[in-house]
């Protein structure tokens, strides 16, 4: 049975990944950006910071090894770079935009900031070896 759960949660953290992706790779692949409404001037940069450090907890929340975790935090900075380059390359309404990547980054570190805040030691039970009882 704890092995089923085990399963049932890697598919379950798969499909919360493959959802943050899909709403990120919508919002940053339209043709034209997102109106943001006057009122709220701030409101794109912090959909981005958002949406950073949903992608960045979520891939340290799955993966269970230190060097692969870090490999993660490359990789969604790796996305944030070439997210910004392909909208100047081949989106003629969108541009590179420093802002942008700025805020990109700025919701990778503050995904780390609450992982290591608030995610650590919440790995399922299977993850870590037993502890000797007879100590």
């Amino acid at each position: 049975p704890q092995k089923a759960a085990g399963n049932y949660t890697f598919y379950f953290n798969m499909l919360i990944f493959m959802m943050i992706s899909a709403v990120s790779l919508y919002a940053f692949f339209r043709q034209a950006p997102f109106k943001v409404p006057a009122q709220y001037p701030g409101l794109d940069k912090a959909i981005h910071v958002a949406l950073f450090s949903l992608l960045t907890g979520h891939i340290l929340q799955w993966i269970n090894r230190p060097a692969a975790k870090w490999a993660g935090c490359v990789g969604v900075i790796g996305f944030a770079l070439a997210s910004e380059y392909a909208q100047a390359m081949w989106l003629p309404q969108r541009d590179f935009s420093l802002e942008d990547l700025a805020a990109n980054i700025t919701g990778v570190v503050v995904g780390i900031s609450l992982y290591w805040l608030f995610g650590q030691g919440t790995h399922s039970p299977e993850d870590h070896e037993p502890e000797d009882e007879r100590a």
